[in-house]
């Protein structure tokens, strides 16, 4: 069986589950993850094939760019000023940036395209304040 699901997704409570609904009981034998977010089992590498990779000095290739699990999340792009005061640990105004819910994050980039880090909304001052700076 093949199946697409979202996070908190419980296989093996579903397996026995449906073993009920057939009447005769069911439990996994077997069970692997095909993809998860950016990430598919089509582009994953053996271990002596990243051993390769590493002594032949292109294991780089296969590297994700650490912001590719995020990519779903809103972006911003902030000014020079802007990124100084976060890798300051400040946080920016409301004004600045897209309205948001309690706890909603987003990713932020530099100027130039660099990965800044994460931000998190807090309802209470209405500002984004860092939650991950990458210096």
């Amino acid at each position: 069986m093949e199946l697409e699901c979202g996070k908190g997704t419980y296989i093996r409570s579903l397996a026995h589950d449906l073993g009920q609904a057939l009447g005769c009981g069911a439990n996994l034998k077997n069970l692997i993850r095909l993809r998860c977010g950016v990430f598919d089992i089509k582009d994953a590498l053996s271990l002596p094939q990243l051993e390769e990779a590493f002594q032949c000095g292109y294991w780089q290739r296969f590297v994700y760019p650490v912001d590719s699990v995020l990519l779903n999340w809103s972006a911003m792009v902030v000014s020079r000023e802007a990124e100084t005061a976060l890798r300051n640990g400040r946080p920016l105004d409301l004004t600045a940036v897209p309205a948001a819910s309690p706890g909603d994050c987003c990713r932020i980039y530099t100027l130039d395209g660099f990965f800044l880090g994460v931000l998190r909304f807090n309802p209470e001052t209405r500002q984004w304040q860092p939650e991950k700076i990458f210096l």
